[in-house]
């Protein structure tokens, strides 16, 4: 039996004044944001509502240690709603402080202790590669177990998404390509996870189609000074791929990055491209009459007349030119840690690599790793 479901009401607008009449922020909310996004978007507005930034707290990718003095902070006062405004990790966080708090971050986890919504949410993407605005999944490091842990139930969707392609438009080009990087995955890994069937394949399958066609013109027509034209497309295609997701799961890619982005705090978008060749070229030897197939027939369609009749060499080309490659050596991670990350990946990341394309053993695993170190 398939199922598929999208949750919030997702409202989208081009530009930030119809956001704020759409919001009405009153005192007793409280905004979630990064320091950055508030003094350019909401210093001015003089709003009502409790502001409270991210980087009070913690930096870089959020652990759990960090989301538990969110939790306090933001229930330190009034909060009847929380609005949350930034990319991935912030909407995570949001995702987790909106629960009852009934245990600690990690116990949360770990599902170690009751897991129920309390709080109305509105999340708004500054990114455009998450997709976590539509999906009941979070994400955090977790330094004592040197990992990353996931978790996903019906308690984290948000009650309303806001896609507004203008808070994007400040995006430093590395934050930009990661994390469209990272969307593109999301669509990928989705229509090959077993979980997946018509519903979620429409929405991955024009995922790629957008982010595709979009990095092939990012490329080539100038990078950055594209960006004001491409950006919505980007924006949409990420919560394509959120909405496609959400619904089937990730795999391997995300399994294999977690270590390396718990250990060496490697930022989430930027792992998951180095792993992404790596494990397709896996999954294309061990099933490459599958639906697979169907991936490397869009790369050839959209490819054209450029197309070299190898789709996933004609798209290492492009990652290439998007994210120029950097063996995982370069981040500090030596050749002895091999077996242990993939034992590490077999242990704590079951919930992933169940969608898997093709089940990979512990020894495939760590060939992908040996592969790109």
């Amino acid at each position: 039996m398939a199922h598929f479901a999208l949750v919030p009401r997702v409202v989208i607008t081009d530009t930030w004044a119809p956001c704020l009449a759409e919001l009405k922020f009153t005192p007793e909310d409280v905004v979630f944001t990064v320091q950055p996004l508030r003094k350019r978007w909401i210093e001015a507005l003089e709003i009502p509502s409790r502001v409270i930034c991210y980087e009070d707290f913690g930096h870089g990718e959020p652990t759990d240690e960090v989301i538990d003095r969110i939790w306090a902070a933001i229930r330190a006062g009034p909060c009847r709603r929380i609005i949350a405004i930034g990319g991935g990790s912030v909407l995570d966080v949001a995702k987790i402080v909106a629960l009852r708090r009934t245990g600690s971050a990690l116990q949360v986890f770990r599902k170690e202790v009751e897991i129920a919504k309390e709080i109305p949410l509105t999340l708004i993407p500054t990114t455009c590669g998450t997709g976590s605005e539509v999906t009941n999944i979070a994400i955090a490091a977790i330094p004592s177990l040197g990992t990353k842990l996931g978790l996903a139930v019906d308690a984290l969707y948000a009650d309303q998404a806001v896609l507004c392609p203008e808070l994007a438009l400040g995006l430093p080009e590395q934050v930009l390509v990661t994390s469209a990087i990272d969307a593109l995955v999301h669509a990928m890994e989705s229509y090959l996870s077993p979980r997946s069937h018509a519903y979620p394949e429409l929405f991955s399958l024009r995922a790629m189609e957008i982010l595709l066609t979009r990095f092939r013109e990012f490329v080539a027509q100038g990078r950055m000074a594209t960006v004001p034209h491409l950006i919505r497309d980007l924006m949409i295609a990420s919560n394509y791929a959120g909405i496609a997701f959400g619904n089937t799961g990730v795999g391997a890619v995300h399994a294999l990055s977690y270590p390396l982005s718990g250990t060496y705090h490697v930022p989430h978008g930027e792992a998951n491209a180095r792993f992404l060749l790596a494990v397709f070229r896996t999954y294309q030897g061990l099933d490459p009459q599958g639906k697979i197939r169907d991936i490397e027939a869009l790369i050839t369609r959209i490819w054209g007349t450029d197309s070299s009749g190898q789709p996933w060499n004609d798209l290492e080309v492009l990652i290439d030119r998007l994210l120029p490659r950097k063996p995982l050596r370069d981040y500090g991670m030596p050749t002895s840690q091999i077996s242990e990350f993939a034992a590490t990946v077999q242990a704590t990341q079951q919930r992933l690599l169940a969608n898997n394309y093709r089940p990979l053993t512990t020894q495939h695993i760590a060939a992908i790793y040996t592969s790109i170190h």
